[in-house]
């Protein structure tokens, strides 16, 4: 079975804590509830209130079944986290899709740039 990832990076305002965590919570439990294999939140240490959901889901016609089946309730969960908010920029999702073919490639050397300068000496 092919499975496609889809992600989600959000600017979420830590302020918000306590709304923040029980809302993820609730996202969580509607994805694996519509068909999401997995579910995994991430911060991002570098940047202050960036985070990244990655989901696997179900191949791509189940996936926009699922997206269907997703009731008004479970699509204000959603929009209240990745929604934009005041002063947060919108989320960005993302959806991949499993390439099931081989990638030929002639073999070629990688070369550093350096590499060509390193190996002129002087003549």
């Amino acid at each position: 079975m092919d499975l496609h990832r889809n992600s989600n990076d959000a600017q979420l305002d830590k302020s918000r804590g306590r709304e923040i965590d029980a809302l993820m919570n609730e996202l969580r439990l509607i994805h694996l509830r519509n068909g999401a294999y997995s579910w995994e939140l991430f911060a991002d240490p570098t940047r202050r209130n960036h985070f990244h959901i990655e989901m696997m889901m179900p191949p791509w016609s189940q996936y926009l079944l699922q997206c269907e089946r997703i009731t008004k309730a479970e699509k204000q969960v959603i929009d209240r986290i990745l929604g934009p908010q005041p002063g947060e920029i919108p989320a960005e999702i993302r959806i991949y899709i499993r390439v099931n073919k081989r990638f030929r490639a002639r073999h070629v050397a990688w070369q550093s740039p350096n590499a060509q300068s390193m190996r002129a000496g002087p003549d």
